[in-house]
C-alpha cells in the first residue's frame, strides 16, 4: 500500500493558487500543502477552535500561510474565489457535512482541485488499537460537549464525497508508517492521555466505565503496539 509520500507527490502536481484548508486544526495539512504543492499564492486555514488556531500560528511559519477563525458552514469568502480546497481528518468532527459541502461548491472555481484525507474504520473486521483509541477519545469528547463522532467507514466517506460530483476523481489509501506511530515519544504522549483525558468528564455517569475502557486500551497498546487503519485520499476537480 502506498505511503504518505504518494500523497506528497500528488500535491506536487497541483498549482495551488488561492488555497483553502477547511477545519485546519493545528494547521498540519495546511503546512503539508505549503511544503508540497507545486506552487501557491496563499493558503488560508480556517477552524472554529481558537486554541487550535493559536497552536497552528505558533507551529507553522510559511510564506503566505495564515489562519483565521471561521465556520466551515458559513465561509466568509466570495463565490468562486478558491482554486484549491482541502479538508483533512474532519468529517467525523461534523454532525452534518451538508452545509459545508454547500459552501465548498459555492467558494470553489470551476476546475478547482478539491481533496479530502480521512481516517476510517473497518466495517468487516476488528478495529486496530489506534482506531479503538480514537473512538475512546471521541466518546469522552462527546460527553464533554464536543462534536467528535466515531470515524466513518471508507464506503461512507466515498458516498458523501460523491455528492460533490467531482470530475477526474482519484481515490487511494495510504498506510501510516508503523515505526513513526510506535515511537517512544508517541507512546509517552498516549500514556499521558490515558492518565489525564478521562478527568475531562469527572462526575459524569460514564466516567468510571470510560476510565476502565482506557485502562483496557492502555494494556492492549503495551502488548500489541499502536496500529491504525489506512487513510483514504480523494482528489478531484470541481
Amino acid at each position: 500500500m502506498p505511503g504518505s509520500e504518494t500523497l506528497n507527490q500528488r500535491l506536487h502536481e497541483i498549482s495551488g493558487g488561492t488555497v483553502l484548508d477547511i477545519a485546519t486544526g493545528k494547521g498540519d495539512f495546511a503546512a503539508r500543502m505549503a511544503e508540497n504543492l507545486r506552487d501557491y499564492d496563499h493558503i488560508l486555514g480556517i477552524d472554529l477552535q481558537h486554541d487550535r488556531l493559536v497552536q497552528a500560528v505558533a507551529k507553522h511559519d510559511y510564506a503566505n500561510l495564515s489562519f483565521v477563525r471561521m465556520d466551515a458552514s458559513r465561509i466568509a469568502l466570495a463565490d468562486r474565489s478558491v482554486d484549491t480546497l482541502a479538508m483533512a481528518y474532519s468529517f467525523h468532527h461534523m454532525d452534518d457535512v451538508a452545509p459545508t459541502f454547500r459552501e465548498i461548491k459555492r467558494v470553489t472555481r470551476p476546475g478547482a482541485a478539491i481533496m479530502f484525507v480521512e481516517c476510517y474504520r473497518y466495517d468487516d473486521r476488528d478495529q486496530p488499537i489506534g482506531v479503538q483509541l480514537h473512538h475512546w477519545w471521541a466518546a469522552i469528547d462527546r460527553r464533554a460537549g464536543v462534536t467528535h463522532n466515531d470515524t466513518w467507514t471508507r464506503a461512507e466517506i466515498l458516498e458523501r464525497v460523491n455528492q460533490l460530483n467531482l470530475s477526474d476523481m482519484t481515490v487511494f489509501d495510504i498506510d501510516l508508517v508503523q515505526d513513526e506511530l510506535d515511537s517512544a515519544e508517541e507512546r509517552e504522549q498516549i500514556e499521558r492521555v490515558f492518565d489525564e483525558y478521562p478527568h475531562r468528564i469527572a462526575g459524569h455517569p460514564d466516567y468510571e466505565r470510560l476510565k476502565e475502557e482506557g485502562e483496557r486500551l492502555r494494556q492492549a497498546l503495551r502488548e500489541q503496539g499502536l496500529s491504525w487503519s489506512p487513510d483514504v485520499v480523494i482528489i478531484g476537480r470541481r
